[in-house]
Protein backbone atom coordinates (compact mmCIF):
# COMPACT_ATOMS: atom_id res chain seq x y z
CA UNK A 1 0.00 0.00 0.00
CA UNK A 2 2.86 2.35 0.80
CA UNK A 3 4.41 1.61 -2.59
CA UNK A 4 1.15 2.54 -4.33
CA UNK A 5 0.96 5.86 -2.47
CA UNK A 6 4.56 6.69 -3.34
CA UNK A 7 4.01 5.91 -7.02
CA UNK A 8 0.83 8.01 -7.07
CA UNK A 9 2.73 10.89 -5.52
CA UNK A 10 5.52 10.57 -8.09
CA UNK A 11 3.05 10.48 -10.97
CA UNK A 12 1.23 13.54 -9.66
CA UNK A 13 4.53 15.39 -9.25
CA UNK A 14 5.57 14.44 -12.78
CA UNK A 15 2.26 15.53 -14.27
CA UNK A 16 2.54 18.84 -12.43
CA UNK A 17 5.99 19.41 -13.97
CA UNK A 18 7.97 18.98 -10.72
CA UNK A 19 9.66 15.71 -11.74
CA UNK A 20 11.59 15.56 -8.47
CA UNK A 21 12.35 12.50 -6.39
CA UNK A 22 12.71 12.76 -2.62
CA UNK A 23 14.61 10.62 -0.20
CA UNK A 24 11.36 9.59 1.47
CA UNK A 25 9.97 8.40 -1.90
CA UNK A 26 12.95 6.08 -2.37
CA UNK A 27 12.77 4.77 1.19
CA UNK A 28 9.06 4.04 0.82
CA UNK A 29 9.67 1.97 -2.28
CA UNK A 30 12.64 0.16 -0.70
CA UNK A 31 10.68 -0.79 2.43
CA UNK A 32 7.99 -2.24 0.21
CA UNK A 33 10.25 -4.21 -2.12
CA UNK A 34 13.32 -5.32 -0.17
CA UNK A 35 13.43 -9.11 0.14
CA UNK A 36 15.90 -9.18 3.05
CA UNK A 37 13.59 -6.95 5.10
CA UNK A 38 10.61 -9.16 4.35
CA UNK A 39 12.61 -12.22 5.44
CA UNK A 40 13.54 -10.52 8.74
CA UNK A 41 9.91 -9.61 9.33
CA UNK A 42 8.84 -13.18 8.60
CA UNK A 43 11.46 -14.47 11.08
CA UNK A 44 10.01 -12.16 13.73
CA UNK A 45 6.51 -13.46 13.00
CA UNK A 46 7.74 -17.07 13.24
CA UNK A 47 9.30 -16.48 16.67
CA UNK A 48 6.10 -14.76 17.81
CA UNK A 49 4.14 -17.87 16.86
CA UNK A 50 6.61 -19.96 18.87
CA UNK A 51 5.86 -17.73 21.85
CA UNK A 52 2.16 -18.44 21.44
CA UNK A 53 2.87 -22.17 21.23
CA UNK A 54 4.90 -22.01 24.46
CA UNK A 55 2.03 -20.22 26.18
CA UNK A 56 -0.46 -22.78 24.91
CA UNK A 57 1.64 -25.63 26.34
CA UNK A 58 0.81 -24.37 29.86
CA UNK A 59 -2.94 -24.51 29.26
CA UNK A 60 -5.13 -27.62 29.46
CA UNK A 61 -5.10 -29.79 26.39
CA UNK A 62 -8.42 -31.12 25.06
CA UNK A 63 -8.55 -33.88 22.47
CA UNK A 64 -11.23 -36.05 20.92
CA UNK A 65 -10.56 -39.52 19.53
CA UNK A 66 -12.81 -42.17 18.05
CA UNK A 67 -12.29 -45.55 16.50
CA UNK A 68 -14.14 -48.40 14.90
CA UNK A 69 -12.67 -51.89 14.69
CA UNK A 70 -13.79 -55.17 13.21
CA UNK A 71 -11.88 -58.36 13.88
CA UNK A 72 -12.01 -61.93 12.63
CA UNK A 73 -12.42 -63.56 16.05
CA UNK A 74 -12.96 -62.62 19.67
CA UNK A 75 -11.79 -64.30 22.88
CA UNK A 76 -14.22 -66.49 24.82
CA UNK A 77 -14.43 -67.12 28.54
CA UNK A 78 -15.16 -70.86 29.09
CA UNK A 79 -16.31 -72.09 32.54
CA UNK A 80 -17.06 -75.80 32.55
CA UNK A 81 -19.82 -77.34 34.70
CA UNK A 82 -18.94 -77.95 38.32
CA UNK A 83 -19.70 -81.43 39.71
CA UNK A 84 -20.30 -81.63 43.47
CA UNK A 85 -20.08 -84.68 45.73
CA UNK A 86 -23.06 -86.96 45.82
CA UNK A 87 -23.28 -86.66 42.00
CA UNK A 88 -24.76 -83.21 42.06
CA UNK A 89 -23.87 -80.91 39.15
CA UNK A 90 -24.22 -77.14 39.23
CA UNK A 91 -25.73 -75.51 36.20
CA UNK A 92 -23.27 -73.51 34.01
CA UNK A 93 -22.78 -69.85 34.83
CA UNK A 94 -23.11 -68.82 31.18
CA UNK A 95 -25.54 -70.34 28.79
CA UNK A 96 -23.70 -72.88 26.74
CA UNK A 97 -20.79 -72.83 29.21
CA UNK A 98 -18.91 -69.93 27.55
CA UNK A 99 -19.09 -66.16 27.18
CA UNK A 100 -17.68 -64.04 24.35
CA UNK A 101 -15.47 -61.23 25.68
CA UNK A 102 -16.37 -58.38 23.40
CA UNK A 103 -17.75 -58.38 19.92
CA UNK A 104 -16.55 -58.61 16.38
CA UNK A 105 -17.25 -54.89 15.96
CA UNK A 106 -16.12 -52.40 18.60
CA UNK A 107 -16.88 -48.66 18.83
CA UNK A 108 -15.26 -46.07 21.07
CA UNK A 109 -15.39 -42.27 21.39
CA UNK A 110 -13.14 -40.55 23.96
CA UNK A 111 -12.66 -36.96 25.16
CA UNK A 112 -9.37 -36.45 27.02
CA UNK A 113 -8.17 -33.51 29.12
CA UNK A 114 -4.48 -33.20 30.07
CA UNK A 115 -3.26 -30.44 32.39
CA UNK A 116 0.42 -30.16 33.35
CA UNK A 117 0.72 -29.72 37.11
CA UNK A 118 4.45 -29.40 37.68
CA UNK A 119 7.35 -29.46 35.21
CA UNK A 120 10.14 -27.99 37.32
CA UNK A 121 9.07 -24.55 36.03
CA UNK A 122 10.16 -25.67 32.57
CA UNK A 123 7.00 -24.59 30.74
CA UNK A 124 6.95 -21.20 32.43
CA UNK A 125 10.62 -20.55 31.60
CA UNK A 126 10.09 -21.79 28.04
CA UNK A 127 7.33 -19.22 27.56
CA UNK A 128 9.55 -16.47 28.98
CA UNK A 129 12.43 -17.55 26.75
CA UNK A 130 10.23 -17.35 23.65
CA UNK A 131 8.93 -13.95 24.76
CA UNK A 132 12.50 -12.63 24.96
CA UNK A 133 13.38 -14.26 21.64
CA UNK A 134 10.31 -12.66 20.03
CA UNK A 135 11.42 -9.24 21.29
CA UNK A 136 14.91 -9.86 19.93
CA UNK A 137 13.54 -10.95 16.54
CA UNK A 138 11.28 -7.89 16.35
CA UNK A 139 14.23 -5.61 17.09
CA UNK A 140 16.31 -7.48 14.53
CA UNK A 141 13.64 -6.74 11.91
CA UNK A 142 13.70 -3.07 12.90
CA UNK A 143 17.49 -3.12 12.64
CA UNK A 144 17.26 -4.57 9.13
CA UNK A 145 14.88 -1.76 8.24
CA UNK A 146 17.27 0.88 9.59
CA UNK A 147 20.18 -0.64 7.70
CA UNK A 148 18.09 -0.60 4.52
CA UNK A 149 17.22 3.07 5.03
CA UNK A 150 20.89 3.92 5.49
CA UNK A 151 21.85 1.98 2.34
CA UNK A 152 19.18 3.86 0.41
CA UNK A 153 20.50 7.13 1.87
CA UNK A 154 24.00 6.45 0.59
CA UNK A 155 22.75 5.46 -2.85
CA UNK A 156 20.43 8.48 -2.92
CA UNK A 157 23.23 10.88 -1.95
CA UNK A 158 25.54 9.42 -4.59
CA UNK A 159 22.82 9.81 -7.24
CA UNK A 160 22.14 13.36 -6.07
CA UNK A 161 25.82 14.20 -6.16
CA UNK A 162 26.23 12.72 -9.65
CA UNK A 163 23.22 14.70 -10.88
CA UNK A 164 24.58 17.92 -9.41
CA UNK A 165 28.04 17.26 -10.83
CA UNK A 166 26.48 16.81 -14.27
CA UNK A 167 24.75 20.17 -14.04
CA UNK A 168 27.93 21.84 -12.80
CA UNK A 169 30.00 20.23 -15.55
CA UNK A 170 27.53 21.34 -18.21
CA UNK A 171 27.57 24.87 -16.79
CA UNK A 172 31.38 24.85 -16.88
CA UNK A 173 31.36 23.64 -20.48
CA UNK A 174 28.92 26.44 -21.40
CA UNK A 175 31.21 29.03 -19.81
CA UNK A 176 34.18 27.73 -21.78
CA UNK A 177 32.05 27.69 -24.95
CA UNK A 178 31.07 31.32 -24.42
CA UNK A 179 34.68 32.22 -23.81
CA UNK A 180 35.64 30.35 -27.00
CA UNK A 181 33.26 32.59 -28.96
CA UNK A 182 34.95 35.68 -27.50
CA UNK A 183 38.43 34.35 -28.33
CA UNK A 184 37.35 33.49 -31.89
CA UNK A 185 36.06 37.04 -32.36
CA UNK A 186 39.30 38.49 -30.99
CA UNK A 187 41.32 36.13 -33.22
CA UNK A 188 39.34 37.25 -36.25
CA UNK A 189 40.06 40.87 -35.35
CA UNK A 190 43.73 40.07 -34.79
CA UNK A 191 43.53 40.76 -31.07
CA UNK A 192 44.31 37.17 -30.00
CA UNK A 193 47.02 34.75 -31.00
CA UNK A 194 46.33 31.37 -32.56
CA UNK A 195 47.84 29.50 -29.62
CA UNK A 196 45.26 31.15 -27.34
CA UNK A 197 42.46 29.96 -29.63
CA UNK A 198 43.87 26.42 -29.76
CA UNK A 199 44.22 26.31 -26.01
CA UNK A 200 40.59 27.31 -25.47
CA UNK A 201 39.45 24.76 -28.08
CA UNK A 202 41.34 22.04 -26.18
CA UNK A 203 39.71 23.14 -22.92
CA UNK A 204 36.32 23.02 -24.62
CA UNK A 205 36.98 19.46 -25.84
CA UNK A 206 38.07 18.47 -22.32
CA UNK A 207 34.83 19.97 -20.98
CA UNK A 208 32.83 17.84 -23.46
CA UNK A 209 34.64 14.73 -22.22
CA UNK A 210 33.96 15.76 -18.62
CA UNK A 211 30.25 16.07 -19.42
CA UNK A 212 30.25 12.57 -20.96
CA UNK A 213 31.90 11.16 -17.84
CA UNK A 214 29.37 12.96 -15.65
CA UNK A 215 26.50 11.52 -17.69
CA UNK A 216 27.92 8.02 -17.28
CA UNK A 217 28.25 8.62 -13.54
CA UNK A 218 24.59 9.66 -13.40
CA UNK A 219 23.51 6.49 -15.22
CA UNK A 220 25.59 4.30 -12.91
CA UNK A 221 24.40 6.02 -9.73
CA UNK A 222 20.80 5.70 -10.91
CA UNK A 223 21.31 1.95 -11.42
CA UNK A 224 22.74 1.65 -7.90
CA UNK A 225 19.80 3.59 -6.47
CA UNK A 226 17.28 1.42 -8.32
CA UNK A 227 19.06 -1.66 -7.00
CA UNK A 228 18.75 -0.34 -3.43
CA UNK A 229 15.10 0.60 -3.98
CA UNK A 230 14.25 -2.70 -5.63
CA UNK A 231 12.53 -1.47 -8.78
CA UNK A 232 12.90 0.93 -11.67
CA UNK A 233 12.37 4.59 -10.84
CA UNK A 234 10.42 7.06 -12.95
CA UNK A 235 12.24 9.71 -14.94
CA UNK A 236 13.23 12.55 -12.65
CA UNK A 237 14.96 15.88 -13.11
CA UNK A 238 16.24 16.43 -9.59
CA UNK A 239 16.79 14.56 -6.36
CA UNK A 240 15.67 16.54 -3.33
CA UNK A 241 18.16 16.44 -0.46
CA UNK A 242 16.95 18.26 2.64
CA UNK A 243 19.51 19.26 5.25
CA UNK A 244 18.30 19.07 8.83
CA UNK A 245 18.66 22.56 10.26
CA UNK A 246 16.82 21.92 13.54
CA UNK A 247 19.88 22.81 15.56
CA UNK A 248 23.29 21.69 16.70
CA UNK A 249 23.61 18.01 17.64
CA UNK A 250 24.05 17.08 21.30
CA UNK A 251 27.51 16.87 22.80
CA UNK A 252 29.50 13.67 22.53
CA UNK A 253 28.78 12.40 26.07
CA UNK A 254 25.03 12.88 25.61
CA UNK A 255 25.19 11.15 22.24
CA UNK A 256 27.02 8.19 23.77
CA UNK A 257 24.43 7.85 26.52
CA UNK A 258 21.60 8.02 24.00
CA UNK A 259 23.21 5.36 21.82
CA UNK A 260 23.70 3.00 24.76
CA UNK A 261 19.99 3.34 25.55
CA UNK A 262 18.51 3.16 22.05
CA UNK A 263 20.81 1.21 19.71
CA UNK A 264 18.86 -1.78 18.43
CA UNK A 265 21.92 -4.04 18.24
CA UNK A 266 22.48 -3.68 21.99
CA UNK A 267 18.81 -4.15 22.87
CA UNK A 268 18.65 -7.24 20.67
CA UNK A 269 21.62 -8.81 22.44
CA UNK A 270 20.12 -8.02 25.84
CA UNK A 271 16.88 -9.80 24.94
CA UNK A 272 18.92 -12.67 23.53
CA UNK A 273 20.85 -12.87 26.80
CA UNK A 274 17.56 -12.96 28.71
CA UNK A 275 16.31 -15.78 26.49
CA UNK A 276 19.50 -17.75 27.14
CA UNK A 277 19.06 -17.20 30.88
CA UNK A 278 15.63 -18.81 30.68
CA UNK A 279 17.08 -21.56 28.47
CA UNK A 280 19.48 -22.39 31.28
CA UNK A 281 16.53 -22.56 33.68
CA UNK A 282 14.75 -24.89 31.24
CA UNK A 283 17.76 -27.21 31.25
CA UNK A 284 17.77 -27.18 35.07
CA UNK A 285 14.06 -28.06 35.14
CA UNK A 286 14.89 -31.55 33.77
CA UNK A 287 16.23 -32.41 37.24
CA UNK A 288 12.70 -32.25 38.70
CA UNK A 289 9.77 -34.65 38.26
CA UNK A 290 6.95 -33.93 35.84
CA UNK A 291 3.37 -34.23 37.04
CA UNK A 292 0.25 -34.02 34.91
CA UNK A 293 -3.49 -34.52 35.46
CA UNK A 294 -5.32 -36.75 32.98
CA UNK A 295 -9.09 -37.02 32.67
CA UNK A 296 -10.92 -39.05 30.07
CA UNK A 297 -14.60 -39.47 29.27
CA UNK A 298 -15.69 -42.16 26.84
CA UNK A 299 -18.70 -43.72 25.20
CA UNK A 300 -18.55 -46.94 23.23
CA UNK A 301 -19.25 -50.61 22.87
CA UNK A 302 -18.18 -52.65 24.78
CA UNK A 303 -16.47 -49.79 26.67
CA UNK A 304 -14.92 -51.12 29.88
CA UNK A 305 -17.40 -53.97 30.38
CA UNK A 306 -16.36 -56.73 28.05
CA UNK A 307 -18.64 -59.23 29.66
CA UNK A 308 -21.95 -57.47 29.11
CA UNK A 309 -20.74 -56.20 25.71
CA UNK A 310 -23.14 -53.31 25.50
CA UNK A 311 -23.03 -49.54 24.85
CA UNK A 312 -21.85 -47.64 27.91
CA UNK A 313 -20.36 -44.33 29.04
CA UNK A 314 -17.37 -44.28 31.35
CA UNK A 315 -14.70 -41.92 32.79
CA UNK A 316 -11.12 -42.24 33.98
CA UNK A 317 -9.12 -39.72 36.04
CA UNK A 318 -5.55 -39.90 37.26
CA UNK A 319 -2.17 -38.27 37.73
CA UNK A 320 0.90 -39.23 35.76
CA UNK A 321 4.42 -38.72 37.13
CA UNK A 322 7.80 -39.02 35.42
CA UNK A 323 11.22 -38.42 36.94
CA UNK A 324 14.51 -38.99 35.18
CA UNK A 325 16.88 -40.14 37.93
CA UNK A 326 19.94 -40.89 35.79
CA UNK A 327 20.70 -40.41 32.11
CA UNK A 328 24.46 -40.56 31.93
CA UNK A 329 25.07 -36.90 32.85
CA UNK A 330 23.15 -35.50 29.88
CA UNK A 331 21.16 -33.06 32.01
CA UNK A 332 24.31 -31.69 33.65
CA UNK A 333 25.90 -31.28 30.22
CA UNK A 334 22.86 -29.42 28.83
CA UNK A 335 22.85 -27.08 31.84
CA UNK A 336 26.56 -26.34 31.37
CA UNK A 337 26.05 -25.79 27.65
CA UNK A 338 23.25 -23.28 28.30
CA UNK A 339 25.40 -21.47 30.88
CA UNK A 340 28.30 -21.15 28.43
CA UNK A 341 26.01 -19.75 25.74
CA UNK A 342 24.75 -17.13 28.18
CA UNK A 343 28.33 -16.16 29.04
CA UNK A 344 29.05 -15.79 25.34
CA UNK A 345 26.06 -13.45 24.98
CA UNK A 346 27.31 -11.31 27.86
CA UNK A 347 30.71 -11.00 26.22
CA UNK A 348 29.05 -10.02 22.94
CA UNK A 349 27.20 -7.27 24.78
CA UNK A 350 30.49 -5.84 26.04
CA UNK A 351 31.97 -5.99 22.52
CA UNK A 352 28.95 -4.25 20.99
CA UNK A 353 29.03 -1.53 23.65
CA UNK A 354 32.67 -0.78 22.80
CA UNK A 355 31.84 -0.81 19.08
CA UNK A 356 28.93 1.56 19.62
CA UNK A 357 31.12 4.03 21.52
CA UNK A 358 33.60 4.05 18.63
CA UNK A 359 30.81 4.33 16.06
CA UNK A 360 29.15 7.27 17.80
CA UNK A 361 32.46 9.06 18.28
CA UNK A 362 33.31 8.67 14.59
CA UNK A 363 29.85 9.81 13.46
CA UNK A 364 29.89 12.82 15.82
CA UNK A 365 33.31 13.98 14.66
CA UNK A 366 32.37 13.42 11.04
CA UNK A 367 29.24 15.54 11.50
CA UNK A 368 31.26 18.40 12.98
CA UNK A 369 33.68 18.19 10.09
CA UNK A 370 30.87 18.09 7.51
CA UNK A 371 29.22 21.20 8.95
CA UNK A 372 32.47 23.15 8.89
CA UNK A 373 33.29 21.86 5.42
CA UNK A 374 29.91 23.07 4.15
CA UNK A 375 30.53 26.59 5.47
CA UNK A 376 34.01 26.66 3.94
CA UNK A 377 32.74 25.39 0.58
CA UNK A 378 30.05 28.08 0.44
CA UNK A 379 32.60 30.79 1.19
CA UNK A 380 34.96 29.42 -1.45
CA UNK A 381 32.12 29.36 -3.99
CA UNK A 382 31.30 33.02 -3.40
CA UNK A 383 34.97 33.90 -3.77
CA UNK A 384 35.32 31.91 -7.01
CA UNK A 385 32.26 33.56 -8.55
CA UNK A 386 33.54 37.03 -7.73
CA UNK A 387 37.02 36.22 -9.00
CA UNK A 388 35.65 34.96 -12.34
CA UNK A 389 33.49 38.05 -12.73
CA UNK A 390 36.45 40.37 -12.17
CA UNK A 391 38.78 38.44 -14.50
CA UNK A 392 36.19 38.27 -17.29
CA UNK A 393 35.69 42.04 -17.10
CA UNK A 394 39.46 42.52 -17.12
CA UNK A 395 39.77 40.23 -20.14
CA UNK A 396 37.20 42.21 -22.09
CA UNK A 397 39.20 45.34 -21.29
CA UNK A 398 42.44 43.69 -22.41
CA UNK A 399 43.87 43.62 -18.88
CA UNK A 400 43.83 39.80 -18.41
CA UNK A 401 45.06 36.81 -20.39
CA UNK A 402 43.01 33.90 -21.71
CA UNK A 403 44.76 31.55 -19.31
CA UNK A 404 43.52 33.69 -16.41
CA UNK A 405 39.91 33.26 -17.55
CA UNK A 406 40.34 29.52 -18.06
CA UNK A 407 41.93 29.13 -14.64
CA UNK A 408 39.18 31.17 -12.98
CA UNK A 409 36.51 29.08 -14.71
CA UNK A 410 38.21 25.89 -13.54
CA UNK A 411 38.38 27.23 -9.98
CA UNK A 412 34.65 28.07 -10.09
CA UNK A 413 33.74 24.64 -11.43
CA UNK A 414 35.82 23.02 -8.71
CA UNK A 415 34.22 25.26 -6.04
CA UNK A 416 30.73 24.37 -7.27
CA UNK A 417 31.55 20.68 -7.08
CA UNK A 418 33.04 21.09 -3.62
CA UNK A 419 29.92 22.92 -2.48
CA UNK A 420 27.68 20.16 -3.86
CA UNK A 421 29.95 17.55 -2.28
CA UNK A 422 29.75 19.32 1.09
CA UNK A 423 25.94 19.36 0.94
CA UNK A 424 25.88 15.62 0.21
CA UNK A 425 28.47 14.92 2.91
CA UNK A 426 26.47 16.87 5.49
CA UNK A 427 23.22 15.11 4.60
CA UNK A 428 24.85 11.69 4.84
CA UNK A 429 26.69 12.69 8.03
CA UNK A 430 23.38 13.68 9.63
CA UNK A 431 21.80 10.37 8.62
CA UNK A 432 24.85 8.46 9.88
CA UNK A 433 24.80 10.33 13.20
CA UNK A 434 21.13 9.48 13.67
CA UNK A 435 21.91 5.85 12.87
CA UNK A 436 24.82 5.79 15.32
CA UNK A 437 22.76 7.31 18.16
CA UNK A 438 19.69 5.19 17.46
CA UNK A 439 17.48 8.12 16.44
CA UNK A 440 14.72 8.04 13.85
CA UNK A 441 16.30 8.13 10.41
CA UNK A 442 13.21 9.41 8.64
CA UNK A 443 11.48 12.71 9.29
CA UNK A 444 7.72 12.37 9.30
CA UNK A 445 6.54 13.57 5.87
CA UNK A 446 3.43 15.57 5.26
CA UNK A 447 0.41 13.41 4.39
CA UNK A 448 -0.24 12.93 0.69
CA UNK A 449 -3.38 14.80 -0.32
CA UNK A 450 -5.13 12.70 -2.96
Amino acid sequence: MRSVKVWIGLLLATSAGAQSLTFFDCVGLALENNAALQIAQADAAIVQEQERQAHGARLPGLSVAGNYRRQSDIPRLVIPSITLPMGLELPPIFPGGAKELGSIETYDLQVTVVQPLFTGFGLKNRERAHQASAQAARLQAELAQRDLIFDVARAFVDANKASNFLEITRAGRNRIARHLVDVENYFTQGLARREELLRVEVKCAEADLAVLRAENAVALSRAVLENAVGESLPVYDTLCVTIDSSGAPPDLDTSLMQAQATRLELQTLKFTDRALLYAEAIACSERFPNLAFIGRVGYGKPGLDFINNDWMDYWVVGVSAEWSLWNGGQIRSRVQQARLRRLQAEERIDLVEDRIRLDVTHAWLNLQQAEKGRKLARTALKSAKETLRVIENSYRQGLAHTSDVIDAQAVLTHAEKECSQSEADLFLAQIDFKRATGSDLLPQPAPLDL
